[in-house]
């Protein structure tokens, strides 16, 4: 990574799980000089955040706080979304007009400051439209708004592009696939994996939707952290979108295998009928990002699952576990 000045980074969704493992991970960055945060409530603010932390509170839709927020930021990570991959929406247009709401406000800020650059957490998992036969999605192959929350990241992703085009706003589209980490636990509506942690531990049954030969492109947080570092501390901006994952087809029965033998616990599950709206394979190529970047993941999923196993355990949750 090329040596830089330390630079002001604005982050959106610092409550969320990636908003906060990057809180978390460049707090105490030596080039970075200020994070602000913006937080929902002020009931999502962690304890023991670094100085260079500055929590912001507030409704992103409000122009004068994304304003507030990225004014004088050079990079801007947005992170902030309503809705879940499979929640169930009765209207899925309110949901998309949030969305809508907050992401415009932010690109309007955004593009009053010429020189910042945005990267925005998209979906791989959820957009792309199945192939026959199978192989790893690439950036160009078709996409379908399957669910609501497919919706809103495509059209957040237009949405960002049309700023890009007509008013000329820097920006790095990031499809993500399947992050998972410890900062998952206590979020049941999000993450196979870190549902499964959660499960395992507490010896409650784990819901199987559908099929266990579902595959999915699971990736570690501490990979998708260094993947945002290669975004942000540039000399250049990387514009346009890209996939990241680790390109590997990992099934719901193999993780839960493999979380099995890292935690040396066993499940318990509990089959449940197929969600309208999941994909029976959802795995990215990602060369288009590694040649750009020079990002490459460097955990494969159990290694990755042992580093989650061994953070949990350093915080006690294991224990915590047991004794309940």
């Amino acid at each position: 990574m090329p040596p830089c000045r330390p630079r002001v980074i604005a982050v959106t969704g610092a409550g969320g799980f990636l908003g906060g493992a990057v809180l978390a991970a460049w707090q105490n960055h030596p080039q970075i000089s200020s994070i602000r945060a913006l937080f929902c409530r002020k009931s999502q603010v962690p304890e023991g955040l670094s100085e260079k932390v500055d929590v912001h509170v507030g409704d992103l839709s409000r122009p004068e706080v994304a304003e507030h927020l990225v004014d004088g930021a050079e990079s801007v990570l947005h992170f902030a979304n309503r809705g879940f991959p499979l929640d169930p929406v009765a209207v899925p247009g309110d949901t998309l007009i949030q969305n809508i709401a907050i992401s415009s406000s932010l690109l309007e800020a955004i593009s009053k400051n010429p020189q910042q650059h945005l990267v925005l957490a998209s979906s791989g998992g959820a957009i792309y439209k199945p192939l026959s036969p199978r192989r790893p999605f690439v950036e160009t192959d078709p996409v379908e708004y399957r669910t609501p929350y497919a919706l809103c990241k495509l059209s957040i992703e237009n949405l960002v592009q049309h700023y890009s085009l007509k008013r000329g706003i820097s920006a790095t589209i990031l499809r993500l696939t399947n992050p998972f980490g410890p900062g998952q636990l206590g979020r049941s509506r999000q993450g196979f994996v870190g549902v499964a942690f959660e499960k395992i531990l507490s010896s409650e049954k784990m819901p199987i939707w559908g099929d266990l030969s579902t595959s999915k492109d699971f990736i570690y947080v501490d990979d998708v952290i260094l993947a945002l570092e290669a975004c942000t501390f540039r000399q250049s901006p990387l514009n346009g979108i890209y996939n990241l994952g680790t390109e590997t087809a990992t099934s719901l029965a193999e993780a839960l295998a493999t979380i099995e033998k890292v935690t040396g616990k066993r499940f318990l599950s509990e089959s449940m009928p197929q969600r309208s709206g999941d994909a029976p394979w959802t795995v990215v190529n990602t060369a288009k990002f590694r040649d750009h970047s020079g990002w490459k993941p460097t955990l494969d999923f159990e290694q990755a699952c042992r580093m989650m196993w061994e953070h949990l355990i350093s915080m006690g949750v294991d224990r915590k576990s047991s004794a309940a």
